[in-house]
């Protein structure tokens, strides 16, 4: 299916309007004569306070702002000297410990999230998810005078982390099991985009720290770049120890939620919480969450309390996947075409790579090949054979090729 001729207002409204309808039993709002021209008039009908709010965030990370961020890195480095870099190492050194430090949660996330693609994709999908994530982090290093001085930043990530863990540990009223995650749950391609946006609810924090360790941005910029290097490599390790505990899959998601408590409440001036209390704290829900799973006392103990909250948080998803659904109704069908289009590039371009892969990694037997069509002596009737050994060269390169894709 080509999904790249571009989408059309009568085929995106037809999409919401599909799409309207699902909700429809869940919002008494009528959903289903929703089309482009009312979306458009939903949007111009916001506060003109999130309007202005949206607009400030948009200048903040306009080309202009990365460009200025990426001028000013150039003319620090046409003066850097050898009294810079032993004045900036400590700086990137504390920055990578700060952030391998704060990643074990986002680590733990980010397996989790990924743990029910195939294995194949896996793997790949941390790749996709990291490198926008250094996109991101960048963007958010430029704007991060912008990040601080805007409290309601902090309060939408810490809400999009807590919305992530009770639409993954909520469970009916009956408890009759949990229901399905819809936090980093779905295709190849929805399962990067949630990688994106959970890396960036972590990201305000620790952006927010890093800016206020050293006015050298270079530094900054290389340790927080180290950091989140790190914590692909540790996600990748998790994995393997999620496929070995499943309850660490929940206690992620635990985390997820807590972190987003932090970021609420630290912004509300209710609680203010070091490094160290934070570290502290994940490692006793951890603890706490594999004694529940390993020592039964203890899971016996603790079964009341676990169930209640479970319960707790399916009626608080319940609740607000009503009151979000207008907002789902129209971005699902975006996302998804986003989505669609996405893969449809990657699928193209992945078959247009693998001729050059070929002529790259084998260049003799491909001339040979290649002067034995072009200047036989033979007749044009005559078909041109290849040799076993120009054989077994295809055979081993499209071996090769199929193992690079499936990596």
């Amino acid at each position: 299916m080509n999904l790249i001729t571009g989408l059309q207002n009568s085929e995106l409204s037809s999409v919401l309007s599909a799409s309207a309808a699902t909700v429809n039993a869940h919002v008494h709002a009528p959903l289903a004569v929703l089309d482009l021209t009312s979306a458009i008039e939903i949007v111009q009908n916001l506060p003109a306070t999130v309007v202005d709010q949206v607009h400030n965030l948009l200048s903040q990370l306009s080309p202009e702002a990365i460009y200025e961020l990426a001028k000013n890195s150039v003319i620090q480095l046409q003066s850097f000297g050898i009294d810079d870099f032993l004045a900036g190492a400590p700086i990137v050194l504390s920055l990578v410990v700060l952030e391998g430090l704060l990643s074990v949660d986002n680590a733990m996330v980010l397996a989790a999230m990924v743990r029910h693609l195939p294995k194949d994709e896996q793997q790949l999908a941390l790749k996709a998810g990291i490198a926008g994530a250094y996109v991101g982090r960048i963007s958010m290093l430029g704007a991060a005078a912008w990040i601080i001085g805007n409290p309601w930043v902090k309060l939408a990530g810490g809400g999009y982390l807590i919305y992530m863990m009770v639409s993954s540990l909520g469970v009916s009223e009956e408890g009759e099991g949990e229901e399905e995650s819809h936090a980093g749950k779905g295709g190849f391609w929805a399962t990067v985009v949630a990688v994106e946006f959970a890396d960036l609810a972590f990201s305000v924090d620790n952006v927010a720290a890093a800016v206020a360790m050293s006015d050298k941005m270079w530094a900054v910029i290389t340790g927080v770049m180290l950091g989140i290097l790190a914590m692909r490599f540790v996600a990748g390790l998790f994995i393997g120890l999620i496929e070995k505990y499943p309850v660490l899959e929940k206690i992620a998601y635990l985390l997820v939620g807590w972190i987003g408590i932090l970021l609420v409440l630290e912004e509300q001036d209710l609680f203010e919480a070091n490094e160290l209390t934070k570290f502290a704290s994940i490692s006793a829900i951890i603890a706490a969450g594999m004694l529940y799973d390993q020592v039964p006392a203890v899971n016996k103990a603790m079964k009341p309390a676990v169930t209640w909250t479970g319960e707790l948080f399916g009626n608080i998803y319940e609740l607000t996947s009503d009151v979000l659904a207008p907002v789902g109704a129209i971005l699902r069908p975006v996302l998804s075409y986003a989505g669609n289009v996405a893969g449809d590039l990657w699928e193209t371009t992945s078959h247009l790579a693998k001729p050059l892969i070929y002529l790259g990694s084998r260049p003799y037997a491909v001339g040979r090949y290649v002067r034995q069509a072009c200047f036989s002596n033979s007749n044009s009737t005559k078909q041109i054979s290849a040799s076993p050994e120009d054989l077994s060269v295809v055979e081993d390169t499209a071996e090769v090729s199929s193992e690079n894709e499936s990596k």
